[in-house]
């Protein structure tokens, strides 16, 4: 899956940018953020994790690198993709309501990462809960994705709106603007560049 999205980040100065995110199943991702101080390129394979900007390819710390993995696996596509997969465990329990919608709570664990998923009765997920690390401050913190604006997409539902809080303050919303299914895929964008 490849998506082209806006990213505004709240309360920062020039806090908009654009990124293209390619997600390879099972596995690899590439985000390309288009920053004011210019393009930022992040890689995630099994091998390995860096960043290139302005010319220069960097490891990615391994905390961050280990981060970018458990994110990747409750993303709500690699979720969907591996619903069948032994690995996969799922276990429902109690209801909640997510800004005036009634949602039942299903609780996941998948290659080593969890999350509380908030899903709606037409089957949207209208929230997913987990704690991962504060990017501003690098403590545990409570991570929160809301998710709407859902619109289908060759087959399959996506949602358009995406808001991030951290710690209980809202700190992103990312709306996307296209989103490519099974697009062609050029395995060079995964390998590091020769410097």
């Amino acid at each position: 899956m490849e998506g082209t999205l806006a990213v505004r980040l709240d309360g920062r100065p020039g806090g908009a940018m654009k990124r293209t995110v390619l997600l390879a199943l099972p596995d690899r991702m590439r985000d390309v953020r288009a920053t004011p101080m210019g393009e930022v390129t992040i890689v995630v394979t099994p091998e390995e994790g860096f960043a290139r900007m302005g010319g220069r390819t960097v490891p990615l710390p391994a905390a961050q690198l280990e981060e970018a993995r458990r994110d990747a696996s409750t993303d709500l596509q690699v979720l969907v993709r591996y619903h069948d997969d032994p690995g996969l465990e799922a276990v429902a329990g109690g209801e909640e309501e997510v800004e005036g919608a009634r949602c039942r709570l299903l609780s996941v664990s998948f290659r080593g990462s969890s999350a509380t998923l908030c899903v709606a009765e037409d089957g949207h997920v209208l929230r997913e809960a987990r704690t991962g690390t504060d990017p501003t401050t690098g403590a545990p913190s409570s991570i929160e994705a809301l998710y709407g604006d859902y619109r289908e997409v060759d087959g399959r539902r996506f949602p358009f709106i995406q808001r991030i809080r951290i710690g209980g303050r809202e700190v992103a919303t990312f709306t996307l603007d296209a989103v490519r299914v099974n697009p062609q895929v050029d395995e060079s964008v995964f390998r590091r560049p020769e410097e």
